[in-house]
């Protein structure tokens, strides 16, 4: 990988960008995407499962909220749809 040429400075050719983010497309990036989302939820009371990594669960009284990572894919059940679309919102906003 290469730095574009308009961002080379004469006075400092070897020096380089740092980037803040992950490019998509790089081998980091997954676990990058996965690190951000997983502390997020984490936030919002979410407590990760001992037997799947992927697996991120909320209890609110008697409601129960799965949410499942895999790659690009994010799945959310709950048994009561209020509790789904809010999660949708808030994520929306933060994502």
């Amino acid at each position: 990988m290469e730095q574009p040429s308009v961002f080379i400075n004469p006075a400092h050719p070897n020096h380089v960008c740092k980037l803040h983010r992950s490019i998509y497309g790089l081998k980091q990036a997954p676990w990058a995407r996965f690190s951000r989302f997983s502390s997020y939820l984490v936030t919002l009371d979410f407590v990760g499962s001992k037997s799947d990594t992927s697996l991120f669960l909320r209890r609110v009284a008697t409601d129960l909220l799965p949410v499942l990572i895999h790659v690009n894919d994010i799945i959310i059940t709950d048994n009561e749809s209020w509790a789904a679309t809010r999660l949708i919102q808030e994520l929306s906003r933060k994502f």
